[in-house]
């Protein structure tokens, strides 16, 4: 002990030789230097995990939005009960993420010889966030013809950092997708 208290200047000697002793002595400097990096660090690496987070959600939610309207675009019919099974099914793409943040909207689009497109039904995991049958709807530019159908997937998904989500708001992450029916024209809803 005696050797390790040895090496520190004792500042109280009052004399101006053991303050410019203090002044040319750099130990104590890689401390002060590491107490003021430590923050800038922690908040750094705090933001990369939440960052990773979001980005790996992102591609959760592209996926879950591609795969409920590819399934439903490869039948020629469907019912209410198959629609349900595959949004419910879909939710587990987003595993190991809560799905209660997650909004997850199918729909058949109907545009009309004019290219005014309306909603044919709609189905949505959790019930009521539905598309409003026979509401016009707004494709991307070039997305919808004259006469034809499409089937619409949106999926929101409400991300709230782990760290800090108090302080900071979510993060809304969402992806929409549209594809043409494969085997006929328009695919039916039926009970």
């Amino acid at each position: 002990m005696r050797r390790l208290l040895s090496r520190f200047p004792i500042a109280l000697c009052g004399t101006s030789r053991c303050v410019g002793n203090l002044r040319r002595d750099a130990r104590g400097v890689a401390l002060v230097e590491f107490a003021l990096y430590v923050p800038v660090i922690l908040v750094l690496l705090v933001g990369e995990f939440a960052l990773g987070e979001a980005i790996a959600i992102s591609r959760k939610v592209a996926i879950t939005s591609h795969s409920v309207v590819d399934l439903i675009s490869q039948k020629s019919s469907v019912t209410l009960p198959q629609v349900m099974t595959i949004l419910s099914a879909s939710t587990q793409i987003a595993a190991p993420f809560a799905t209660s943040n997650m909004v997850i909207v199918v729909a058949q689009l109907k545009t009309d010889a004019n290219g005014n497109t309306t909603v044919d039904w709609s189905r949505s995991l959790p019930d009521g966030n539905e598309l409003t049958v026979g509401a016009p709807f707004t494709p991307p530019a070039n997305v919808a013809q004259p006469n034809t159908w499409l089937i619409y997937g949106y999926v929101y998904y409400n991300y709230r950092p782990p760290v800090g989500s108090n302080l900071l708001s979510a993060i809304p992450i969402s992806r929409s997708i549209y594809m043409n029916p494969r085997i006929t024209a328009s695919i039916p809803l039926t009970n």
